[in-house]
């Protein structure tokens, strides 16, 4: 076995044994094992001469070191290795993985300073996709992002404070004791910090939760979704409105994968990246969460038409085909939010029938929102 097979055996052990500590909770001790990987991996890479004839074996070694370099929460040592790799003739695929490496650590970078320096209750939102430019973005891209957050705080606050699940449009100052300010970010993709802070001479509850606690709860269950796990995501969310509408939300938040491919959030103390997509989202929750589902013997049905409201007291909305039938509708409880987003416009929705009623259970924009 050459030297180079022995150290790159020796880094993947090092690895092993640094995801095993992360699963035991012992995060220090995962960094250190992604360090050694590192710096095995970097040994193996640099017994090779620089040449072509040594590719891609020696740009991919130094790739992986990177990875690992990351992972160990050494920016400055992941930034040195992809260096490291790019300076030898790494064919396209290795090159194209090193160089958005290098993106990625500036991102992290930037997110850890922007962390350290918020103020309050902040979080930092980001958008990364084909339709983004350095400091500029489509206004709707950004305002529906913004509309999810704001009504995941909400409900979030709510839900915290162990208030009965209820309509936020009634006149009630415990439901939103937050004023949500926008501030823009140094451009870089494009980013807006959303911060919370108390309403000028309110009365602060006993009941009422921390601002940070909001955020941090809100970017703990979007990585629950993120990561796929809907069992944690149940355990913190038991009551089934609070669920369908953090669900329902957070797909609205998600990448479109045509304009936004990845959306970011991070806190003082939390950071989420996710990239699956809106109908991602929708599959993995819904084989996972009963209640996004129909009724047991059940079936969805799809739909296509305008949605508008018929009755507001009652919530009744009406779904115009386009055939031009018009049918009565109802939402799921937690869907409220989404469905008045897109009063007047054209959808595809999902729905059980109850007697002449439909029962809405997903809502999908097919105009041009983005």
């Amino acid at each position: 076995m050459s030297v180079d097979r022995q150290l790159h055996d020796e880094a993947q052990r090092c690895a092993q044994r640094a995801e095993e500590a992360f699963s035991a909770g012992q995060q220090a001790e995962a960094f250190g094992y992604f360090i050694e990987a590192a710096s095995f991996e970097e040994q193996a890479a640099a017994s090779m001469a620089v040449a072509p004839d040594n590719e891609p074996m020696r740009s991919g070694l130094y790739r992986d070191a990177a990875s690992f370099a990351r992972k160990g929460n050494d920016l400055s040592y992941a930034e040195r290795l992809c260096a490291c790799g790019l300076a030898g003739f790494p064919p396209p695929e290795v090159r194209n993985a090193l160089l958005q490496f290098l993106d990625d650590i500036t991102r992290d970078r930037f997110w850890a300073e922007q962390a350290s320096n918020m103020r309050g209750a902040a979080l930092s939102m980001r958008l990364y996709g084909n339709g983004i430019r350095f400091g500029s973005a489509p206004i709707k891209v950004v305002m529906k992002r913004v509309d999810s957050l704001t009504g995941l705080f909400a409900r979030t606050t709510q839900r915290i404070a162990k208030r009965p699940y209820a309509d936020l449009r009634k006149k009630d100052p415990q439901a939103r004791p937050f004023m949500t300010e926008m501030a823009v970010d140094t451009p870089g993709s494009f980013g807006v910090t959303l911060k919370l802070s108390r309403l000028a001479g309110e009365q602060i509850s006993f009941f009422q939760p921390d601002p940070q606690d909001v955020l941090n709860d809100v970017v703990t269950n979007i990585e629950c979704i993120a990561s796929g796990d809907f069992e944690t995501l149940q355990k913190n969310i038991p009551d089934e409105s609070y669920l369908v509408n953090f669900i329902a939300a957070v797909k609205e938040l998600a990448p479109d994968g045509k304009i936004v491919k990845t959306v970011g959030l991070s806190t003082k103390t939390k950071q989420v990246t996710f990239s699956a997509g809106q109908s991602e989202i929708k599959r993995a929750a819904r084989a996972a969460v009963p209640a996004l589902g129909p009724a047991p013997r059940q079936y969805p049905e799809k739909l296509t038409g305008y949605l508008d409201i018929v009755d507001r007291k009652n919530g009744t909305l009406a779904l115009t085909s386009d055939e031009g039938k018009v049918y009565k509708a109802e939402v799921k409880s937690g869907l409220e939010e989404v469905a008045r987003k897109y009063f007047g416009s054209l959808v595809e929705v999902e729905y059980t029938k109850k007697r002449r009623t439909i029962i809405l259970s997903d809502i999908s924009a097919l105009e041009d929102t983005e």
